[in-house]
């Protein structure tokens, strides 16, 4: 009984100086409402871009890479003694390598983000050769530097990648433009 009757204060209290606006919103209305918890009137957001257009709120496009030609699942960025590294996971599926010239299975695509505005595409590690598309790609990645690990080496980095649906793989990325795989764990 207490705890209903601190919880009605509290309503009363923090409820009765602000109140609370409906706005419409997609699909009904043209905009995204701002969330405001400090009692201030709505703030009138910008209508969207058409469907074919890109909108955008309070960002800004700093860079871009292609990641050529392959759809990113789950990137992760690490910030390595300074430098920004964007491993990327892809799913499933071939495409060309144009540091190599051969179509090879979507894997990991390792990008330099440390200036956005200019994203160095460093190295490609292939997904599974075997099992066709069905195998799946690499598309669940994960990073860490030697330090952190029981019986890893301190100034080296690792990569733990998905093979498909059949395995995973360990990588030595210290360098980042030519991975070294370390072994295939698989179940």
């Amino acid at each position: 009984m207490k705890a209903l009757l601190a919880t009605c204060a509290l309503a009363v209290a923090f409820g009765t100086g602000s109140t609370a606006t409906a706005q419409s919103y997609p699909p009904n209305g043209s905009t995204i409402p701002a969330v405001i918890l400090n009692g201030s009137p709505a703030i009138q957001q910008p209508a969207p871009n058409s469907a074919n257009q890109q909108s955008a709120w309070n960002t800004e496009l700093a860079g871009h890479s292609d990641l050529q030609g392959r759809s990113a699942y789950q990137p992760i960025i690490i910030n390595e003694n300074g430098r920004e590294i964007a491993y990327v996971g892809h799913h499933t599926g071939k495409m060309p390598n144009p540091l190599t010239g051969v179509v090879e299975g979507n894997g990991t695509s390792i990008v330099d983000v440390t200036d956005p505005a200019k994203p160095r595409y460093l190295a490609h590690i292939p997904g599974p050769a075997e099992g066709g598309d069905e195998a799946g790609g690499a598309q669940m990645v994960r990073v860490c530097s030697g330090s952190v690990l029981p019986h890893g080496v301190k100034g080296k980095w690792y990569l733990l990648r998905t093979l498909g649906s059949t395995a995973h793989e360990i990588y030595d990325v210290t360098d980042k433009a030519h991975p070294a795989r370390l072994t295939t764990i698989v179940d």
